[in-house]
């Protein structure tokens, strides 16, 4: 494996990881009856049931998230390609795209518990923005706006890292 594409890899997975911990976040913000996250969480819900399912639905999504990030550190483990450098900065603007996808989503996930796919997109038509207006709030964009951060500094970290490890031998 090359240095970027593991560092393409620990930088996923720190992006996916924190989307998850800010849908939790949020979604117990929600149950505890902020409702600054725009999650209608019902009369009486019960807030330690509804974290336990939620931690469970979490640690699953968690590893279908590790499988992604093994095909990411796969891909970029391919034969060297005839324009190395135009084939890094493709494989580093699908990872711009996927952290940027996965940041949208936690707010999306927090709400329907699951991310928007293709198929909700089709079917909701015009009434998608007048959602999105309505969850617009400072802790679902503070939520996005941190899984963005994580993710623009995980790659560099996780170079930092590589070379602190490598050194140590």
């Amino acid at each position: 494996m090359t240095p970027a594409s593991v560092r393409r890899a620990v930088a996923l997975l720190a992006a996916l990881v924190a989307a998850r911990a800010a849908t939790l976040a949020l979604r117990a913000l929600a149950a505890d009856g902020g409702g600054a996250a725009g999650v209608d969480s019902g009369p009486g819900a019960a807030w330690i049931g509804g974290m336990r399912d939620d931690i469970g639905v979490a640690a699953a999504v968690l590893a279908a998230d590790a499988a992604v990030v093994l095909i990411a550190a796969r891909v970029g483990r391919g034969r060297a390609p005839r324009a190395p450098r135009a084939a890094d900065a493709c494989l580093w603007a699908v990872y711009a795209l996927l952290a940027a996808y996965t940041a949208f989503n936690v707010p999306v996930a927090a709400v329907l518990g699951t991310p928007l796919t293709a198929p909700m997109l089709a079917g909701a038509g015009g009434a998608l923005a007048d959602s999105v207006r309505v969850y617009l709030t400072a802790a679902n964009a503070g939520a996005c706006l941190a899984v963005l951060a994580v993710a623009g500094v995980a790659p560099a970290l996780a170079a930092g890292a590589g070379r602190r490890w490598r050194g140590r031998r």
